[in-house]
């Protein structure tokens, strides 16, 4: 700052004198307070620019992260549709399921009534036999 030299002039009483000492005085503080001000403000705006450089990148990296999440949300609604679809199908199996049980159920109770192939081929032979045994008598 450009320091104002005041002139004495002559015949200036003392408590003049004094008071333009006192003026000086100020002058050069509140230079001290002006050169400290412009400090300041240079470091503030160094710092808010270098805030402002960081928000730009926080918020580049938010809108990554909300396109990666976006991404994702699409792969879970697409997973929830296959689980829907996958439940859905393992319903009619299960029901599927359940009708070849009593299917098989009545085929066993259905075997159980009949007579296995040698049961059958031993009854012929018995039947012959009887028939010859009657044919014999008779």
């Amino acid at each position: 700052m450009i320091k104002k030299r005041t002139k004495k002039k002559k015949g200036s009483t003392a408590s003049e004198s004094h008071f333009g000492v006192i003026l000086e005085d100020i002058d050069s503080k509140l230079d001290l307070v002006v050169d400290g001000h412009a400090a300041l403000d240079v470091k503030f705006t160094k710092k808010f620019e270098e805030v402002n450089e960081k928000l730009g990148e926080h918020t580049w990296i938010l809108k990554e992260h909300t396109k990666i999440l976006g991404e994702h949300t699409e792969k879970i609604d697409n997973l929830t549709e296959m689980v829907a679809k996958n439940t859905e199908d393992i319903e009619i199996v299960r029901e599927d399921i359940e009708i070849m049980k009593t299917d098989l159920h009545i085929i066993k109770n259905d075997l159980k009534e009949k007579v296995s192939r040698d049961e059958f081929r031993a009854l012929e032979k018995r039947l012959t036999l009887v028939e010859r045994k009657l044919a014999y008598k008779a």
